[in-house]
C-alpha cells in the first residue's frame, strides 16, 4: 500500500511541475495571491479604524487612555491622538 501511495505522489508532483511550467497557470496563482494579501490588508485597516471608534467612544465615555489601550490593543500615543481630534 505504501508503495502505491508513493507511485501517486510522485505522479501527483510531476503533475504539479508540468502545471507550473505554465506562465498562465503561474499568472492565476500569483493573482490569487495577490487579492488574498489585498484583503487582508483591507480587513486590517477596516479593523483598525473601527477600533479607532471604538477607543474615540470611550474617551468619550471618560475611560482612561490606559484602560482604553488594554481594551483596544492601541498605543497610548495612538489613542493621544485620537483624543487631540
Amino acid at each position: 500500500m505504501a508503495v502505491k501511495e508513493n507511485v501517486k505522489i510522485a505522479e501527483a508532483q510531476k503533475q504539479y511541475e508540468e502545471l507550473m511550467k505554465d506562465e498562465g497557470i503561474q499568472y492565476q496563482i500569483f493573482m490569487r495571491e495577490k487579492t488574498e494579501v489585498d484583503i487582508k490588508l483591507a480587513r486590517d485597516a477596516y479593523h483598525k479604524k473601527e477600533t479607532k471608534k471604538i477607543a474615540k467612544k470611550l474617551l468619550e465615555e471618560g475611560l482612561s487612555i490606559e484602560k482604553i489601550s488594554n481594551i483596544t490593543n492601541l498605543s497610548k500615543e495612538e489613542i493621544e491622538k485620537l483624543k487631540k481630534n
